[in-house]
């Protein structure tokens, strides 16, 4: 398999290599790092990752539209959530 020329972004399903396993991103590569959905919270290098099924413009919009939405108690300290924000901005509802 080869490295994508573009960067993964949200809603992409890649496959991580050293664990084997397929993660659904929940927000877009940043500094050569991704961020899977689902618990527990982790980063990996993006160059461990291959893609599986590339995410569409809707898709990602509607995985940074989650992410960047979530009001729970840990919202606030998942980075995840954070970056979602960051990459989504004026898409959450302000005064968090």
């Amino acid at each position: 398999m080869q490295r994508l020329v573009r960067p993964f972004v949200a809603g992409d399903v890649v496959r991580h290599g050293p664990t084997g396993e397929e993660w659904v991103l929940a927000c877009d590569e940043e500094r050569g790092e991704v961020m899977p959905c689902g618990w527990p919270m982790c980063i990996a290098k993006a160059a461990d990752c291959v893609l599986v099924t590339a995410a569409t413009n809707t898709a990602r919009a509607q995985m940074l539209t989650t992410w960047s939405e979530k009001r729970d108690s840990e919202s606030s300290r998942d980075w995840r959530t954070l970056t979602a924000r960051r990459q989504w901005p004026n898409k959450h509802i302000s005064n968090i």
